[in-house]
């Protein structure tokens, strides 16, 4: 699995898109949130890429955790979709969501 990004926001990648950037996935780029904190009410969605072992054939699922001052808030488990024609998933997950 790769890293988390904080989710500002997504939008086209544009007409000559960089395959070897992390960040671009299905012609959209994912733009980070480089703010240091988020408001009380906002529903954070972060954006990761599973990279599942090929050599498996058992279907992979996710479980994700959030807490806030040691408090579980959200607890999600997700069956994942196919992966790409590179091998990888492009996830989005947040507190209000989970979509591939």
């Amino acid at each position: 699995m790769s890293s988390l990004v904080l989710v500002e926001g997504v939008e086209p990648a544009g007409p000559n898109p960089d395959a070897a950037d992390p960040l671009i996935f299905s012609g959209k780029r994912v733009v980070p949130h480089l703010a240091p904190s988020v408001e009380a009410a906002a529903k954070p969605l972060f954006y990761f890429v599973v990279y599942p072992d090929s050599t498996n054939s058992s279907k992979p699922t996710i479980r994700v955790q959030f807490f806030n001052d040691g408090s579980l808030i959200a607890d999600k488990t997700q069956d994942l979709p196919a992966p790409d024609s590179s091998g990888a998933i492009p996830m989005f997950i947040g507190l209000g969501n989970a979509a591939g």
